[in-house]
């Protein structure tokens, strides 16, 4: 969806943001279960989408 990366590039236009951005680290695999069913993390992981829960949220979601 362009409006994340239309929001990353205003925010970005601001010096102010420009030093607080920072680059986060990959999430673990056993931390994302933690959160997630597996079943889900491994349809994120594989870049599948089979049931469109992508969709139904409204979150970008593209094959890697």
């Amino acid at each position: 969806m362009g409006k994340y990366r239309a929001l990353g590039q205003l925010l970005m236009a601001n010096p102010i943001f420009v030093k607080q951005v920072r680059q986060p680290r990959p999430s673990r695999l056993s931390d994302l279960t933690r959160a997630h069913h597996q079943d889900y993390v491994a349809a994120v992981m594989s870049g599948e989408d089979r049931d469109g829960f992508s969709k139904r949220l409204g979150l970008p979601f593209d094959k890697a």
